[in-house]
């Protein structure tokens, strides 16, 4: 956001100092806007713009030497939308990256919760559907089914012989 700034700040016509602390106030990374507030005071002293940035060590070498590229060839504001660019494209294709990594991931969790939704609807049906097998068994007498004879008579034992007489 800096380079495209600066670059068309100094393309219409606004002196290279001004242009960099109105950059420098717009810039959000605090340490490049300290970077950018050393630049102008070396710029200040005399220093050139591309060695005034050099010294700071705050900008990458891409910066520089294509701050360097402009101001001797003149194009100062082309090369700083070249920078611009090019970063806006990096951005946009780590972004692009991010997202595909993301995706895999974000596919097993809704997986997952949609399992967990599932089993949380399907769960109370299969016990529910479980315990009617005993439903219309009444005490095991008088019925004919055979079903309710199979399920009752083991389920009696075993809680008679524990001394459950209530059936619990």
């Amino acid at each position: 956001r800096f380079a495209a700034l600066f670059a068309t700040l100094y393309g219409a016509g606004i002196n290279v100092i001004d242009a960099l602390r109105t950059s420098a106030g717009a810039t959000a990374n605090l340490a490049l806007r300290a970077g950018l507030h050393e630049a102008v005071t070396r710029i200040e002293q005399g220093q050139p713009i591309s060695a005034a940035f050099e010294a700071t060590s705050v900008f990458p070498p891409l910066v520089t030497r294509m701050l360097h590229l402009g101001e001797h060839t003149g194009a100062l504001d082309e090369a700083l939308g070249k920078v611009a660019s090019l970063y806006r494209r990096d951005v946009a294709e780590g972004i692009a990256r991010l997202q595909a990594a993301a995706e895999p991931a974000l596919t097993v969790v809704m997986g997952g919760l949609l399992l967990w939704i599932a089993s949380a609807v399907l769960g109370p049906i299969y016990d529910l559907n479980t315990n009617v097998g005993l439903a219309g068994c009444g005490d095991g007498t008088g019925t004919s089914s055979t079903r309710c004879a199979e399920v009752w008579q083991p389920w009696q034992a075993q809680h008679l012989q524990a001394g459950d007489t209530d059936g619990d």
